[in-house]
């Protein structure tokens, strides 16, 4: 996923492990060398949205975690797991698509 998503035009990956058990961190270790890779172990905890008093499932915990975490060092962020992809149409890369959003 990093190197199909990096040809569309993505800068740097924030690559969240939740415990996973297939060694994420050797098939990132090119990438984390290379600095186009943050890698975080990520274990799942309780956490309680205080707005709205309710419990988070795995994913919106994590979510929330990468964004208090990463979400002022980018001027876009995209949270996609890792069997999905961002394919822009016509030959642009996300920079030139996002541009025209980018204040």
């Amino acid at each position: 996923a990093v190197v199909s998503t990096q040809s569309t035009g993505v800068d740097h990956f924030f690559i969240l492990d939740n415990e996973s058990t297939d060694d994420v961190y050797s098939v990132l270790l090119p990438y984390i060398e290379k600095q186009l890779v943050t890698y975080v172990p990520w274990k799942d905890s309780t956490y309680i949205d205080a707005q709205f008093h309710s419990v988070l499932n795995t994913q919106q915990k994590g979510m929330a975690y990468a964004l208090s975490l990463y979400g002022c060092k980018s001027n876009w962020t995209a949270l996609i797991d890792d069997d999905e992809f961002l394919l822009p149409k016509r030959n642009k890369t996300l920079k030139q698509i996002l541009k025209d959003y980018t204040p």
